[in-house]
């Protein structure tokens, strides 16, 4: 059941095109106890379909760049090769630390775009525009507090299991297990 509610929230996150995964990996790494490697190969999976249903939408709706998105899409294919070999190389805690600093890098981008937005709101003279763009900037704020508090709790964790994980590595050492 939870895996339905999760891949219903993914799904509908990655649609709008926010980063849906993100979260899956989140969901199934923390809360559902998949291993980190695991969790991310399978949001590579939960990606194709769901990327493909919001194409199909997005080309009804004409907003898609193509040739913008077809160099994308040709030089993601040869990162995607490079970075699933270097994830299949790395121990699971490096992965997991990787992660949550990547997620903390979106959190203060996020917070450097709200910062920018309200300097910008700030000198509008117009009260429809100030209000359309607040409504904006709640929506933006809204983002990045849930993105930055999810960075937040993923390196929590990571650095709390590394330091239990070499707490228990030193005591089996005392003990000559």
């Amino acid at each position: 059941m939870w895996e339905f509610i999760t891949g219903l929230i993914s799904g509908t996150i990655s649609g709008t095109g926010m980063g849906g995964g993100t979260i899956l990996i989140l969901v199934l790494s923390i809360f559902l106890g998949v291993e980190q490697h695991k969790a991310q190969a399978t949001n590579l999976v939960f990606f194709i379909p769901t990327s493909i249903a919001a194409i199909i939408v997005s080309i009804k709706s004409k907003l898609i760049e193509w040739k913008i998105g077809m160099t994308l899409a040709l030089s993601g294919i040869i990162g995607a090769i490079i970075g699933a070999n270097i994830s299949a190389k790395l121990e699971v805690n490096e992965l997991k630390r990787y992660f949550g600093i990547f997620l903390m890098i979106i959190a203060i981008y996020e917070t450097y775009s709200i910062i920018k937005e309200y300097k910008k709101t700030k000198n509008t003279d117009n009260i429809k525009e100030k209000n359309k763009v607040g409504g904006r900037k709640n929506e933006i704020c809204k983002r990045s507090i849930n993105r930055f508090s999810s960075s937040y709790g993923c390196l929590h964790d990571v650095f709390r299991r590394n330091v239990k994980q070499e707490k228990n590595d030193e005591t089996s050492k005392k003990m000559g297990t």
